[in-house]
């Protein structure tokens, strides 16, 4: 499985459909565009083995004889970084000119395979080919909601530099695309995290930029948390707005771990924390961050709640509570 942070891509949908008429496809572009993420993305859901030729032991196989490796190989496979094994390109189209099946090979390339010598012709009329290139703004302010500003994250797939991601944040955030949610601290607490977090300001365009219909939604967990919690946040924004008392909004996050995705604060005079949950049910531990929260703001503390998708409201202990998320606009 893929063991690193997957952005969606907008290529996604394009690869899928090579694959349901083409023998092979070859995804090439630069180095750290993501060539590998997207085909192991789509290669894993669907049952492809997965090789790469950075390993030297499969190198040194597949160019000491090409044949015999790919008739080897299992019916559908990923051959990562095959600029590496120029020979194995005859050997793939004899298997497929023998077995003329759509999706058989998935191939990736950091070299521009169409400008080196008689490969290109080899598999021509058998291979689709998609150019990656690193990632769109809009393939990335979109992940980046309810997540902690990681510059150096968000700068390495684009081959910019820092100063020139924080220049197009800042912009994002002068159009009301991004909003950025500053740390709560406090001087009873030196071990805090004092990073801010993204917020997108729309999670409608966020889903659509990210592709995510309501069951690719509910298949990626950790994608559905940080949208809700986005969700939540401009919500509770929204309705701050008509409020006669002025409220400021932050996170808190210690080094701990423990953290509380919302603070709404009043003024010098109190303040409450929202966690954010995905889940039907509520147990003691997600209340962590909310308790530390508490012990850390002592008398100010006025509620913790944790926002969940049930149905009851309940008690957790002084000032903490577990409330159903559609009281956020539900009047009863």
């Amino acid at each position: 499985m893929v063991d690193k942070v997957l952005y969606a891509r907008g290529a996604q949908t394009r690869l899928e459909e090579a694959l349901a008429d083409t023998p092979v496809v070859l995804v090439h572009g630069p180095r750290q565009c993501g060539k590998t993420t997207l085909a192991r993305l789509v290669g894993d859901a669907r049952g492809y083995a997965y090789v790469s030729f950075d390993d030297d032991v499969a190198l040194a196989a597949a160019k000491a004889d090409p044949v015999g490796f790919v008739i080897d190989l299992p019916d559908k496979a990923v051959l990562d970084e095959v600029q590496r094994a120029p020979g194995l390109f005859t050997a793939i189209k004899t298997a497929v000119d023998r077995l003329r099946t759509p999706g058989r090979f998935i191939l990736t390339g950091s070299a521009n395979i169409l400008l080196v010598p008689k490969l290109a012709d080899s598999l021509a009329g058998r291979m689709e080919i998609l150019r990656l290139h690193p990632l769109a703004q809009c393939e990335l302010a979109a992940g980046q909601t309810a997540r902690l500003v990681n510059v150096a994250e968000m700068a390495g797939p684009f081959q910019l530099s820092r100063p020139t991601i924080r220049d197009y944040v800042t912009l994002l955030e002068r159009v009301f695309l991004l909003e950025s949610l500053p740390p709560w601290h406090s001087n009873r607490l030196s071990r805090l995290i004092k990073t801010p977090k993204l917020h997108l300001g729309d999670t409608g365009l966020a889903t659509t930029l990210l592709n995510l219909d309501p069951s690719a939604l509910l298949k990626d967990r950790a994608m559905l948390g940080q949208l809700l919690e986005t969700f939540v946040f401009q919500e509770l924004r929204r309705q701050a707005s008509w409020h006669e008392a002025d409220i400021s909004f932050h996170h808190f996050r210690d080094k701990d771990g423990a953290e509380v995705d919302i603070v709404l604060e009043r003024g010098a005079q109190e303040l409450a924390g929202i966690e954010v949950k995905t889940a039907a049910t509520v147990i003691s531990n997600d209340f962590r961050g909310l308790r530390k929260l508490k012990e850390t703001a002592g008398k100010r503390f006025a509620a913790g709640v944790v926002l969940y998708d049930g149905e009851s409201a309940v008690g957790f202990g002084d000032s903490l509570f577990a409330v159903p998320i559609r009281a956020l606009w539900e009047t009863t």
